[in-house]
This record gives structure tokens, sequence and C-alpha cells, in this order.
């Protein structure tokens, strides 16, 4: 069959392993299969092959439709090539397989599996250059900063002279907090090349970490000017095009230093452009949703997560926004389901913790929403939601009034801003535990204050404090 495709490319793979008669022939070979490529009648695309022909054996395929799955934002795809293309190779070739493999599986938020194929190149070779960073950069994600200046100082020694490394040697300066030789390395490095944007990227981090770090304002305002005036303007003329990943969240990092609604919404919509070049960087994709949340803006934070889903559906912070949307809408069982994925990836929030808990009250699972509620309290005591959560769960099973008390009375305090409770449902939650404890007539003047500010509260909510109302008669 002169039309067998698959035949032909693992006549090419024969010729790249130096099979004598095959190499014979590869100007042949490669003349056909550039035919048929350029070929726009073809009635398939050439990487469906296995639907007429087979499966190709030849490795180097399925790594290079492995790669274009990265690239595309496709974790999950790009490891069933990386995995098919690792039986065929070479011993000798493995390493940088599994390096692959583990950095794709960090992409789907499985750094469990992640670290152990980094674990088990390391074993074999523990100078590994590739592992040792990817393991730096699970150490840096599960916030063990220790750890990850041991694994990045490895690196550079396993590196040697190669001028590759002097990027991380600047950012191991800037991870111990040396800003003066993180600075020259730097300034050294873009001096040297120029033309690199992930350079320049890199210089303005240092740059902005200098800006924090100077107590004197006029200091401060000279290393400000040389981000907007030569770091940023330098970045714009080597972007390869508006998408432009280094130039975009270079931008986005500086208007987050302005501290206001507005550059944190511009902010917000500069990671999602360099999201289009890079669309399978979760950590920038976080950064999108996180600001989201930060901006109240649910319509945003839905289509957002909805595209972080459909790349990963581990991601805890789509999940988190999905199930909260969800818990909104009284879509219980959905929230449930998304909440459960948030808490049970790598990086619950408590916010997570917090959703999935008021979701086991709403459905009386109260041992479970108990649960959760106080891991939330113990992970952010910081945050008045999760003792409201908690005291109300108290509330509703009646074990402990006086605890429930102490939870929704530090809610309240929490909450408050110059004198004003923030969170009216606060005040709900106040007015419930007084009522319960016979207070009708404090509970009474907690609920007038509420009814000024009924605006604020969901339909859900609202139909609680007509009850509530209706109790303190």
């Amino acid at each position: 069959d002169s039309d067998n495709v698959c035949a032909l490319l693992n006549l090419m793979g024969m010729a790249r392993a130096r099979h004598p008669k095959a190499l014979a022939r590869i100007h042949d070979y490669e003349r056909r299969l550039k035919a048929l490529v350029d070929d726009s009648s073809r009635r398939y695309l050439l990487w469906a092959l296995s639907k007429y022909y087979g499966y190709v054996r030849d490795p180097e395929v399925f790594i290079r439709l492995g790669f274009a799955w990265a690239r595309t934002g496709r974790p999950g795809d790009a490891l069933a090539q990386v995995k098919r293309a690792i039986d065929f190779v070479p011993a000798e070739r493995r390493a940088s397989l599994l390096n692959m493999m583990a950095s794709l599986y960090a992409s789907e938020s499985d750094r469990a599996k992640s670290r152990e194929l980094y674990q088990q190149v390391l074993s074999a070779n523990a100078e590994d250059h590739e592992a040792l960073v990817g393991m730096m950069r699970l150490s840096l994600q599960d916030g063990d900063q220790a750890a990850a200046v041991g694994y990045l100082e490895r690196a550079v020694n396993a590196a040697g002279d190669d001028p590759r490394a002097d990027l991380e040697k600047a950012m191991m300066a800037l991870m111990k907090g040396d800003l003066d030789s993180a600075r020259t390395q730097m300034r050294k490095l873009t001096d040297r090349t120029d033309a690199d944007s992930r350079a320049w990227s890199m210089f303005a981090a240092v740059v902005m970490q200098e800006c924090d770090s100077a107590a004197d304002p006029v200091k401060r305002r000279k290393l400000e000017l040389e981000l907007e005036k030569e770091i940023l303007p330098r970045l714009e003329k080597l972007a390869s095009g508006p998408d432009d990943f280094y130039v975009q969240t270079t931008r986005a990092f500086l208007l987050l230093r302005k501290n206001n609604g507005e550059a944190r919404r511009e902010a917000r919509d500069a990671f999602a452009v360099a999201l289009r070049s890079r669309p399978s960087d979760t950590v920038t994709r976080d950064m999108v949703i996180n600001l989201d949340i930060a901006l109240n803006d649910p319509e945003s934070a839905e289509i957002h997560a909805k595209e972080a889903l459909r790349l990963n559906r581990r991601s805890s912070s789509a999940n988190y926004v999905m199930g909260s949307l969800c818990l909104g809408k009284e879509d219980y069982a959905a929230a449930e389901s998304y909440l459960r994925r948030a808490v049970e990836g790598d990086k619950p929030t408590p916010l997570a913790m917090n959703d999935l808990a008021e979701v086991y009250r709403r459905l009386n699972r109260l041992d479970e929403a108990e649960r959760y509620a106080r891991m939330a309290t113990e992970k952010a005591p910081e945050l008045y939601v999760v003792w409201d959560t908690l005291g109300t769960l108290l509330l509703d099973s009646g074990k402990d009034l006086d605890e429930a008390r102490r939870c929704i009375e530090k809610a309240v305090e929490l909450c408050k801003e110059k004198g004003r409770v923030n969170d009216v449902r606060m005040l709900m939650s106040l007015a419930r535990v007084q009522l319960k404890l016979g207070e009708k007539k404090t509970a009474r003047a907690t609920l007038r204050a509420v009814q000024k500010r009924l605006d604020e509260l969901s339909e859900f909510e609202r139909r609680s404090y007509d009850e509530l109302v209706k109790n303190a008669d």
C-alpha cells in the first residue's frame, strides 16, 4: 500500500536509528512524507493515523505530538503521548522523558506524581539539572523555601560553568534575600544577552523586590522609574506580539503594586492576555482567578474557572470558584462535587473548606460540616467567615452554645472596619445566637440593623432573615 503513512514513518524511524537499508533511502522517504504533509486534499490529519493504519512506533512522533499538546495547554493529552514514547526510547534518553512527564503532572496539579518521577530521575543521577529545578519549583509551591533553595543550589552546582545557569544563580540570590548579588547577576546577564525576554523579566522581579526593601523614598522612586522607563520598555521592544507572556506578566505585577481596584482589574486583564500565549501556565491562571475573587467579579471568575477546568479538572482555585457559585445557586450536589475536589487538591484553600462546611450544614450533615469548618479556622484564623460558619454549625447542632457565641462574636469583630460591620451576614448570625440564648430584645435590635441593609443579602439569606424576624416576635 503506497498510501500507508504509518509504514513510511516507521521506515524513517529505522533510518534515524541508522538501519543500513532504510538509511540508504532516507531522502526518498523524506520527499514522500513532505508531499503527503503538503497535500491539502488528504482525507485525514497526519497525526490521526491509528484510525486508518494502526499505531506509529516512532517515539519521535509521540514526543513531538506531546510537546504540541503541552504548548496548547493540554497536559493530559501530552502525557498520553509521552507515555507511549517512553517504551521505545533507549535507556539513556528516558530521563528527559521522565522529567517531561513530571512537569506535565505538575501542570495537572498532581504534585505527588510529579515529585515521584523527579525523584526517580535523581535516584539514577543525583545531578540531573532538570529534575533538581523541577523539585525546586515543587518545593516553592509547597511553601518550603529552605528545600527550594537547597535544590536550586544543587542545580547550579550541577550546571557548572554553563552560562544557561546564570538566571538560576540570580534566582538563588533573590531567594536568599541577597538583592545586591541578584542585581549584579541580572545586570551582567542582560548586558550579555540583551534580547532575552526571560532575563529582562527576571530583572524586573529583582528590582520590584528592591523597591519593597527600600526604606529611602528617593531610592524607591528611582527604582520604580527604572522599572517603568527602562525594563518594561525593553521588554515591549522584544515582544513577540501583543500577547507576549513576559510583557503582560511584568506589566500586571507593576499594576498590582499600585494597590487600588482599577489597577487590580487591569492587572487581572494583563494576566489573562498572557495566558493566550501560555495556556498551560497554572500559576498565571491561578493569579487570574484569585484576582476575579478579590475584585468580586463572579461573571469573569466563572468564565476563567471553566477555562481552567477544561485544561485541568484538579485545579483547586477553579473548583473553589465553581463550587461557591453553585452554593450561591443552592445547587448543593454540584457544589459538593466541585468543593471536594478543591479541598482534596494540592493547594486547598481555607475558603474552599469553609464553603464545603456550609454545603454540609445546609444538607444537615453536621459532623462532616464541623470537621471542615474546624480545619478552616486552624488554617486561616484571621478570616471572619470561617468563625461564622463554625459558630453557626455549633448553633445548629446544639453542641456548645457558649463556643458558638464566642465564634460568632469573633467573626463580627474581625469583619469590622472603623467600627462598622462590613458583612451584614455576621449580624444575622449574631441575632441567631442571641435568640438561641433567649435574648430576644437584643436580637430585635440587631435585626433592625440588618433591615437597613437587606439589599446586601442573597435570596437564600433574605429567607433566613425573614425566619429570624418571625422568631424574634
